[in-house]
């Protein structure tokens, strides 16, 4: 949406931290798709085994560089129609990838105050972006991107909750709260005979529960949230 004499990208790094900030430096305001932060050769071989999450949790991939699996039935791509490059993986916040010798490699985005960070995973080539949704940056305005991180070892995932944590503390809460979601069991087809059947069984079973959502199939077609089925 813009040309590069107009938009500046800003990357600074120190030991596995990268902060970056993007800044109109011309005269008429521009529209960003996205900012591509990193690209190039990941020099991980194809056995390589990868994890990464989707836009929403319901979406995970597995598998390896030269064949990923989705893991679950609502994937982004072909679920909830999120565009993705064709020739690419593409998860959203992190990505960890583990050599055959079991070390790993986490590579993510340690905070999430605005923009949503994707990476993109190719058979021999990454690609590191964050969503600009096409808003729009004043002349002389200056968005700051999110952390960046690069981490490894056998406790990654350990590091980048403490990385986590450090943006976004855990909010106060005097307890866990607890429920039943039908979407994991029914998803879009569930009927009003099962949430009776779930409660009735709660009730007798796990009176603990004290949260019930019904979560999508109430309405008449997918989308129309303020109108309700039968």
């Amino acid at each position: 949406g813009s040309t590069a004499a107009e938009v500046k990208v800003d990357r600074r790094g120190r030991g596995p931290l990268c902060r970056a900030a993007v800044t109109n430096t011309g005269a008429t305001p521009v529209r960003l798709k996205e900012i591509v932060l990193f690209e190039g050769a990941h020099g991980y071989p194809p056995e390589t085994r990868i994890y990464g999450e989707g836009f929403t949790m319901l979406s995970q991939t597995g598998g390896t560089l030269a064949k990923a699996e989705d893991i679950g039935g609502y994937t982004d791509r072909k679920h909830y129609r999120i565009p993705e490059p064709a020739d690419a993986v593409t998860v959203y916040n992190f990505a960890c990838l583990t050599r055959a010798d079991g070390r790993q490699e986490l590579l993510g985005f340690e905070s999430s105050r605005r923009w949503a960070g994707r990476v993109h995973l190719r058979a021999a080539a990454l690609q590191v972006t964050v969503d600009c949704e096409r808003l729009e940056l004043g002349p002389g305005e200056t968005w700051r991107m999110e952390e960046f991180c690069r981490l490894e070892g056998q406790d990654v995932y350990e590091q980048f909750a403490r990385r986590i944590a450090a943006h976004h503390p855990q909010l106060p809460w005097p307890a866990p709260p607890e429920g039943w979601c039908s979407w994991y069991c029914f998803g879009p087809r569930v009927t009003a005979r099962q949430v009776m059947d779930n409660l009735d069984w709660i009730a007798k079973n796990a009176p603990y529960l004290r949260y019930i959502q019904i979560d999508d199939g109430y309405q008449p077609a997918m989308g129309d949230w303020l109108e309700t089925g039968s």
